[in-house]
């Protein structure tokens, strides 16, 4: 009986990852200045972004809206790469340094997850004034580096909703390779 439960149980869990499986096409995008490659997953778009900054959001935003961003800054900027994360990890740091999303952000708790092949893996959670009210985010912020370049890649969920799509942005990590 018990192998029959186990082979049943196989086979349920078999048929709910197929029923919930993440789309794996997608376009090759490479950022030579910055050397590394990602792939772009057909379930996000570019969406924006500057030389230095590239913004994806999902095709179905208004369903399920998160945002995930590259934002790359040359090595000769900083001393090292913990003077990178610096900039994203600490409440202080100058205006000229990174855009203004950031810095009404006040920060509560940063968190190490882990370092790991797809980068040094941080959990954010902050309070940020936004449309004059005062609200707590989470953020998960991974740091690369490249031969020429530092790069913080960050999935900003909406609020309360960090868990929702946080497989996806580990399946995006995934495809950023340095060159």
């Amino acid at each position: 009986m018990k192998c029959f439960q186990l082979v049943l149980l196989y086979l349920l869990l078999s048929f709910v990852a197929i029923g919930q499986s993440i789309d794996t096409s997608f376009t090759i995008k490479t950022i030579k200045k910055y050397g590394y490659t990602v792939k772009i997953p057909n379930w996000l778009k570019v969406d924006g972004g500057s030389a230095e900054d590239i913004n994806f959001t999902p095709k179905v935003f208004k369903e399920n809206p998160y945002l995930i961003l590259i934002l790359s800054s040359f090595k000769s900027k900083y001393s090292n790469l913990e003077q990178f994360k610096g900039v994203y990890l600490k409440d202080s740091y100058a205006k000229d340094e990174i855009n203004s999303y950031y810095l009404s952000k006040n920060i509560i708790n940063v968190s190490h997850v882990g370092s790991t092949i797809l980068g040094d893996e941080y959990k954010v959670k902050y309070k940020k004034n936004y449309l004059d009210q005062s609200t707590i985010c989470d953020e998960e912020l991974v740091f690369r580096e490249t031969k020429n370049a530092y790069l913080c890649i960050l999935y900003i969920p909406p609020r309360d909703k960090f868990d929702l799509n946080i497989d996806k942005f580990m399946v995006f990590l995934q495809g950023i390779s340095i060159q």
